[in-house]
């Protein structure tokens, strides 16, 4: 099963008067690069979220934010009496100058940054446990995602890995025309500076030989096939690896290279560019797998 390396979830869990969200994004990544943003004051417990969470999440540049949301009605709240006093005792001078009415100063006050502030408290275990359920809410989610996502990344690989077979097949199809192209090139060059009646026909056969035997690129189409075929293959595992498909797709690159270099012919050398388009689309799309 192939399972995207990008993705987004986000859960919220509701324990009372507070409200636990986790939010979850992925990136491409060769590593796993896990970013956990806790709330103040459980810190000291992300070591343990963390190991818990390499396993499921795998690879990815990864960043899990936490957020509480309590009841700011019951929340209890702190009132710097000495900055409120301050903040009140200079806009009623400032009123003053400017002629302005002083009403509503104390409330202004209130608003101003740092006077009122929310007195967080330290996260008990039930509080703990809210976090990691949560965070594992969203975990389901997100790999939820992950292979919805991977669905379409597999349709658009299988596309195009058969539009290199079909490229392949073509190749094959044109080869006799290739080699009919290499013999009467060679014919044709040998009468012009030697004259029709100065060629040895046995000597000119075992010259093409030789040079069709070097252009020959039989074996490097066996091997295509079968990087194609053991691609699709790995695509159907259970636990697909994208580190192994990138592997594959190098190999099918340098078979496709040494056929557009043993080419010889226009037809040929087109359908090899066609196969290397679709080569990259390959790789790009290897990237985003897990």
């Amino acid at each position: 099963m192939i399972k995207s390396m990008t993705g987004y979830a986000s859960a919220t869990k509701q324990n009372g008067e507070k409200s636990y969200s986790a939010e979850i994004k992925s990136l491409n990544s060769k590593t796993f690069d896990l970013s956990i943003k806790l709330p103040s004051g459980i810190k000291e417990d992300e070591l343990v979220l963390r190991k818990e969470l390499s396993s499921i999440l795998v690879r990815g540049k990864i960043t899990i934010s936490v957020m509480i949301d309590p009841d700011s009605e019951t929340q209890p709240v702190n009132i710097d009496h000495e900055l409120a006093k301050k903040y009140f005792s200079e806009l009623k001078k400032l009123a003053a100058d400017v002629g302005s009415s002083d009403e509503d100063l104390l409330r202004i006050s209130l608003q101003l940054p740092n006077v009122i502030k929310r007195i967080e408290s330290e996260p008990d275990n039930q509080e703990w446990q809210m976090i990691k359920d949560v965070i594992h809410e969203a975990t389901k989610i997100f790999d939820k995602y992950r292979r919805e996502e991977g669905d379409s990344i597999k349709q658009d690989l299988k596309s195009s890995i058969q539009d290199i077979l079909d490229h392949l097949k073509k190749i094959e199809e044109e080869e006799p025309n290739r080699l009919e192209e290499i013999r009467s090139r060679i014919n044709g060059n040998l009468e012009k500076f030697l004259g029709e009646d100065e060629i040895d026909q046995n000597r000119f056969e075992q010259e093409l030989l030789y040079f069709i035997e070097k252009m020959d690129f039989t074996e490097e189409k066996n091997r295509l096939r079968t990087h194609c075929d053991f691609f699709l293959k790995v695509m159907e595992e259970e636990e697909v690896n994208g580190k192994k498909l990138n592997f594959i797709s190098q190999e099918m690159g340098r078979e496709i290279n040494t056929l557009g270099s043993k080419a010889n012919s226009a037809i040929i050398q087109h359908l090899t560019v066609q196969m290397k388009d679709d080569l990259e689309k390959i790789k790009e799309q290897v990237l985003n797998v897990l």
